[in-house]
C-alpha cells in the first residue's frame, strides 16, 4: 500500500480524501487486486481500535509481547 494525500480545489473543498492505494493495482490493473484503496481515516481508526483492544487486554497484550520477543531473539 501507498499512501496517496487528497487534494481539494481552488475554493478549498475537498475533491479527493487521503487514501492508502494497493501497489498491485497501480502497477498491474485492476485483474491483480480488486480492492484498489483503504480511506486513511478509516485504516487509522482500525489500527487505534486494534491498538486500544491490546492494550486493554492483558491477556491479548501478552500474547503479542510473547510473539514478538521470539521475533526479536538474538539466539
Amino acid at each position: 500500500m501507498t499512501f496517496k494525500r487528497g487534494r481539494k480545489n481552488s475554493l478549498g473543498q475537498v475533491v479527493t480524501k487521503d487514501n492508502y492505494y494497493c501497489m498491485n493495482y497501480i502497477r498491474y490493473g485492476k485483474q491483480y487486486c480488486d480492492s484498489h484503496h483503504v480511506g486513511a481515516r478509516e485504516l487509522q481508526e482500525a489500527i487505534f481500535n486494534d491498538l486500544e483492544y491490546i492494550l486493554n487486554s492483558k491477556d491479548e497484550l501478552q500474547r503479542v509481547l510473547d510473539k514478538n520477543k521470539s521475533v526479536m531473539s538474538l539466539d
